[in-house]
């Protein structure tokens, strides 16, 4: 929440066109669209297995993976964005 807080009104300092705004809303959005499917899955795995089970595990894991990825496209379309108007 902090970093979209951060990224959102970086954008509005810089003025960063409607493409690219278009691009920071997307993966801001995707990463909190994983968070939720991500809690939604782990909290229907405990409900399912309330012990602990390796197969769980795995989806759980997998689910927090998803969540990674999410974030590091966030990590990126963020640097493309913001490096050459911070820098260049």
């Amino acid at each position: 929440m902090f970093a979209a807080i951060v990224a959102i009104g970086l954008s509005f300092y810089l003025k960063i066109s409607g493409y690219e705004w278009i691009a920071i809303l997307s993966v801001i959005s995707a990463v909190f669209v994983a968070e939720i499917f991500n809690s939604a899955i782990e909290k229907l795995a405990d409900v399912v297995s309330p012990d602990y089970h390796p197969k769980i595990k795995v989806v759980k894991d997998l689910a927090a993976a998803a969540v990674l990825v999410a974030a590091f496209l966030a990590v990126a379309v963020g640097a493309i964005v913001f490096i050459p108007k911070l820098f260049l």
